[in-house]
């Protein structure tokens, strides 16, 4: 799981950058500077003490793939895939650390 949290993280710190890259709609620019901090932040923090992080990170990751299909707010295409392909890689890897996280012991 440690792999996937940094997957996440770095992720994460790309979307908090990419805010940057769009000249056009303010929503886009707060949308991924609050998204991208939110999940850099929860991405380094995912442990396996910790695996509810993971739904933040999955929930967060449809949120990018949703606002990339709102039209209008995107100023080119690039930013529409950064979009699509960030939100995919947070989503599958944030439910998919969900899966992978420790079983708990049973009691004999």
């Amino acid at each position: 799981m440690k792999t996937k949290s940094w997957i996440i993280g770095i992720v994460g710190l790309w979307i908090l950058a990419s805010a940057f890259l769009n000249d056009g709609h303010e929503f886009i620019l707060w949308s991924n500077l609050i998204a991208g901090a939110l999940v850099s932040g929860f991405g380094f923090a995912l442990v396996p003490e910790k695996p509810g992080l993971g739904w933040t990170a999955g929930i967060l990751g449809l949120w990018l793939i949703v606002t990339a299909f709102i039209p209008g707010l995107h100023e080119g295409m690039g930013l529409l895939w950064n979009g699509i392909i960030a939100g995919i890689i947070v989503t599958y890897d944030g439910f998919y650390a969900l899966s992978t996280s420790p079983k708990q012991k049973q009691a004999v």
